[in-house]
């Protein structure tokens, strides 16, 4: 079992909490493209910044992986899911939350019982919580 977070671009996910839950649902349906396909230029910033703080376990060495500081990272579009070590669940959900606030795009606490769902503002109206 794994401690899962997604962000997604904030323009892609519906506005109220039960039509969110089933978009999401259909987000993991899909095929995971394996690289960012979003025109999302904030997406892609997240994404590298991200893997910089947690690689992605594809491409690290047995010990990276070992040591728990990396995340096993799934792209689809509009959304990237990641799942992390639950040694790392704090210091994951931080990064993951604050690089999301700083990037711009919406943030999913997927683990969480009735997890948060964060939707960035449009500059003016602030942050949509779901």
């Amino acid at each position: 079992m794994s401690y899962d977070l997604m962000v997604f671009a904030k323009d892609s996910a519906p506005r109220n909490r039960a039509d969110f839950l089933e978009w999401f649902d259909c987000q993991l349906e899909g095929e995971d493209d394996g690289e960012i396909t979003s025109d999302s230029p904030a997406m892609l910033a997240w994404h590298q910044e991200m893997v910089a703080a947690f690689p992605d376990m594809d491409t690290v060495e047995e010990e990276e992986i070992a040591n728990g500081r990396c995340g096993e990272y799934s792209i689809f579009t509009g959304a990237i899911y990641v799942s992390f070590a639950w040694s790392q669940a704090s210091v994951a959900y931080e990064t993951m939350r604050s690089l999301a606030a700083k990037h711009g795009v919406g943030f999913f606490n997927v683990s969480a019982e009735d997890g948060e769902i964060i939707i960035p503002g449009d500059g003016t109206s602030g942050l949509l919580l779901l």
